[in-house]
């Protein structure tokens, strides 16, 4: 659809919440929802699908938790990186939120040094830790050398603030959950690895989307939660300089294999550091995962990324349900939270098939 159609079509679904508004015109959160809601009754009518939608605050001040109610985060540092999102002062809202949730939590902004001054000044008015970079000279592919740099300079500050727990998140993200961030650290300290393992805990890690069972070592890197010496370990890698040529029908397997993203890069790269056996395996995938790692679904959480139009399309984002796609190609078929735990457990097992669709091309 053309961009004046779509135009046009945002045009005229605006109607509906102007006239819902005349109806409540102290409550603008009411309208919105009825109008939302009658929309999701309007397009089940005929379809095969049923609707629902989410409505998230935009500031902190409207995300209330009772006041009676503490959690306690005196040894985490949240660091989160990346450039300032400025829409709907999102950076900002969010580390306030972060500051009102959890008690005595550091929060760090590792960003870089052409940042909005004015933005910067409000966060240090209101006690974050802001860390300004040089850009890396070369991005590396999918910008991952942005991430790599200023991840490493967030965690080198959350521990000469001492903090014994770091939790790395995104500038245009967050987690509305309370409690979520402090809920990671009983994750970590009730299922510890085992002794002579290497690490010093789990990491817990986020369910990552596209049939993310089946493309090994492919951990979502938009959220990571662990003890600091290994949170450094993890993020203390190379800049990546090299062009990476893919083979023309690149498998699964040839995403860990090749590290061509940053998601295969970042885990398999910490795998090979604590000694675990690496071979581009779902098998070997999920060993790593049961025995190193915690995942969270992002749904459990309240995860969202304020970022493209997928945003709206929490079907999609939290990995449920993919629109239009082959169901033979297993989209929704991702390592969620209970998944990764009957795997541990043994309740799930695998067959020989789940390695033949990885091998098999992506495109």
């Amino acid at each position: 659809m053309s961009d004046f159609l779509l135009r046009v079509l945002r045009a005229w679904m605006g109607l509906p919440f102007r006239v819902a508004q005349l109806a409540f015109p102290k409550n603008r959160s009411k309208a919105e929802e009825l109008v939302m809601v009658q929309a999701c009754k309007a397009a089940e009518r005929g379809s095969d699908h049923y609707f629902s939608f989410n409505m998230r605050p935009k500031s902190a001040r409207s995300c209330r938790c009772p006041s009676g109610v503490h959690y306690d985060a005196s040894d985490i540092a949240v660091v989160l990186q990346g450039p300032l999102d400025e829409a709907d002062s999102f950076t900002v809202e969010t580390a306030r939120l972060y500051s009102s949730l959890y008690e005595d939590v550091a929060i760090i902004v590792s960003t870089w040094k052409d940042a909005n001054p004015r933005v910067v000044e409000e966060l240090d008015g209101m006690g974050v830790h802001v860390v300004a970079s040089d850009y890396p000279e070369n991005p590396g592919y999918g910008n991952i050398n942005y991430q790599l740099a200023s991840t490493k300079a967030g965690i080198d500050k959350a521990m000469s603030l001492g903090r014994r727990y770091v939790c790395k998140s995104r500038t245009d993200q967050r987690l509305y959950a309370p409690g979520a961030i402090t809920y990671f650290k009983d994750l970590i300290d009730c299922n510890p690895v085992a002794e002579g393992s290497g690490p010093h805990g789990r990491i817990v890690c986020l369910t990552a989307e596209y049939a993310g069972m089946f493309t090994p070592f492919y951990v979502s890197d938009f959220l990571y939660f662990g003890k600091a010496e290994d949170m450094k370990r993890l993020f203390d890698l190379p800049l990546r300089k090299d062009h990476i040529d893919l083979p023309q029908n690149i498998t699964r397997k040839q995403v860990a294999s090749c590290m061509s993203c940053s998601e295969s890069y970042i885990a398999y790269s910490y795998a090979r550091k604590i000694d675990h056996a690496c071979e581009p395996t779902v098998k070997d995938y999920l060993d790593f995962l049961a025995k190193n790692m915690v995942v969270v679904d992002r749904a459990q959480i309240g995860f969202y990324w304020h970022k493209y139009d997928r945003r709206y399309r929490d079907h999609s984002r939290h990995g449920f349900h993919h629109v239009g796609s082959d169901p033979q190609r297993y989209m929704s078929v991702n390592v969620n939270a209970f998944q990764w735990e009957e795997y541990l457990t043994g309740t799930m097992r695998l067959d020989d098939s789940v390695e033949a669709y990885a091998s098999e091309s992506l495109a």
